[in-house]
């Protein structure tokens, strides 16, 4: 006999619904969802803040800063929460390896502090051209 799968809505509800909310916005629905009109994309990994795609890259590229919310800040924020496509997608390699040092101390997982460590030495070395 196999054994019953749990069900998820357990699991989201101990969660606050995060999964389900990030899952929306991620999709991009989440303008609709949350009754915000125009183009205004809100991103997964700035869950916890009031700030839509437009006001991130301005805070990633230091165009702009709210407090302590600032290019370092974002930058941190990318780097352990996005996945390496939307990396990519906002920012460059050379803009990566440049400002690592500032950011490596932000980044809380372990394994994004290794992987980046390694890029950020090797990158350099083998493929200047990309920088």
């Amino acid at each position: 006999m196999r054994a019953s799968t749990p069900d998820r809505s357990d699991e989201i509800r101990r969660r606050g619904g995060a999964h389900e909310w990030t899952r929306c916005y991620s999709d991009g629905v989440g303008e609709e969802a949350a009754g915000q009109s125009g183009s205004t994309t809100r991103l997964p990994y700035v869950w916890d803040y009031d700030i839509d795609e437009a006001r991130f890259r301005a805070l990633l590229e230091g165009r702009d800063a709210v407090g302590h919310l600032d290019r370092d800040w974002a930058a941190a924020r990318l780097l352990d929460h996005a996945s390496w496509g939307e990396i990519r997608r906002l920012m460059s390699l050379g803009d990566l390896v440049r400002g690592w040092p500032a950011w490596r101390d932000r980044v809380r997982s372990a394994s994004r502090r290794r992987g980046l460590d390694f890029l950020v030495d090797w990158l350099p070395r083998h493929h200047p051209e990309l920088l």
